[in-house]
C-alpha cells in the first residue's frame, strides 16, 4: 500500500523507551519529522530506523537545563518544516490504531482541506481504559497547513485556526499508554508550574486570588467529575491514583501562585 501523503510530526527528549511503538505504529506516513532537544539516549538511532528527519529544537524557545519554555514556538518548527501540508502530530509515548491511519488516509485522499479534533483513550495494564473523568479527551492533532496560522501560548499551546475555518472530528482513536510512576508525573507537573508562573508575573495579590480561585473551582469540579464517573460509567476505569491526578495538578498551580505573589 502506497505511503500517506502527510507528515508525521513528533517532539522528544530522551524518549528511546517509547519512541519505537509510536513510529512503529505511523509507518504509513510519506515523512516523519522529529524536533529533538538534544537527546542521550538511543532516541536519534530509533528515529532514524523509520526514516525520520531529526531537527534540533531551536535553543532560543528552550531553558537553561534544555527543557522546553515555550511549547508553541517548538511545535511550529515542525509546522513550518513539513514536506506535506497534512501534519498529523503525535507525542511520543502515543500510538496511532490501524482505524485512525486508515481514516487519516481517507480524509487526505479527499482534497478536502481541514483541521480535525482526535479523540485519546488511556491504554493501561495491557487493557483499554473506557471511563475516565478527563474523557472525552480530545486534541486538535490532524491539520492541513494552510488552514492553521500556528501554535500560540508557551504551556498548554494550541493550534489558532484561520478566520471561516470550522474544525471537524475523526470517528477514531489514538491510544495514549499510562504508567503509574508519580515521579515522573510530577517533575513534568513542575516544569509547566514554572513557566505558568513565570508567564503570569508580576502577580498582584488580588489578581492571586483570582487566579486561586479559578484553580480550585477547576479542582473541585473534576473531583466531581470523578466521582460521577465511578458510579455512573460501566466499563473499564483507571485506578483511582490516576484519576486525582488532574486536580492534584490544580492544587500544585495554586501553591506556585501563592510563592509567586509579588516576584518579577
Amino acid at each position: 500500500m502506497p505511503k500517506i501523503n502527510a507528515t508525521l510530526a513528533l517532539l522528544t527528549r530522551n524518549s528511546a523507551h517509547t519512541l519505537d511503538r509510536a513510529l512503529e505504529s505511523s509507518k504509513d506516513f510519506d515523512e516523519i519529522v522529529v524536533v529533538d532537544g538534544a537527546s542521550t539516549d538511543a532516541t536519534p538511532q530509533i528515529a532514524q530506523k523509520y526514516g525520520a528527519r531529526i531537527i534540533s529544537q531551536d535553543p532560543l524557545f528552550l531553558a537553561a537545563d534544555g527543557s522546553i519554555k515555550n511549547f508553541g514556538a517548538v511545535r511550529n518548527q515542525y509546522v513550518h518544516a513539513s514536506k506535506h501540508d497534512w501534519i498529523f502530530v503525535l507525542d511520543a509515548d502515543e500510538k496511532l490504531t490501524p482505524e485512525l491511519v486508515q481514516e487519516i488516509r481517507s480524509v487526505v485522499s479527499t482534497g478536502v482541506l481541514g483541521a480535525y479534533w482526535v479523540s485519546r483513550l488511556y491504554e493501561y495494564d495491557g487493557y483499554t481504559v473506557t471511563c475516565s473523568a478527563s474523557y472525552p479527551s480530545q486534541q486538535m492533532r490532524f491539520f492541513h497547513r494552510a488552514v492553521v496560522a500556528g501554535y500560540i501560548k508557551r504551556i498548554h499551546e494550541r493550534l489558532e485556526l484561520k478566520a471561516g475555518t470550522e474544525p471537524k472530528h475523526l470517528k477514531n482513536h489514538m491510544l495514549v499508554p499510562l504508567v503509574n510512576d508519580m515521579t515522573v508525573v510530577r517533575r513534568k507537573w513542575q516544569r509547566y508550574i514554572e513557566i505558568e508562573c513565570a508567564r503570569q508575573r508580576p502577580i498582584a495579590p488580588f489578581r492571586a486570588l483570582r487566579l486561586i480561585f479559578r484553580e480550585f473551582a477547576m479542582g473541585i469540579l473534576f473531583l466531581i467529575r470523578i466521582a460521577r464517573t465511578y458510579f455512573l460509567c460501566r466499563g473499564t476505569h483507571l485506578p483511582f491514583s490516576l484519576e486525582l491526578t488532574k486536580p492534584l495538578y490544580q492544587f500544585m498551580l495554586i501553591g506556585g501562585i501563592m510563592r509567586s505573589i509579588g516576584r518579577k
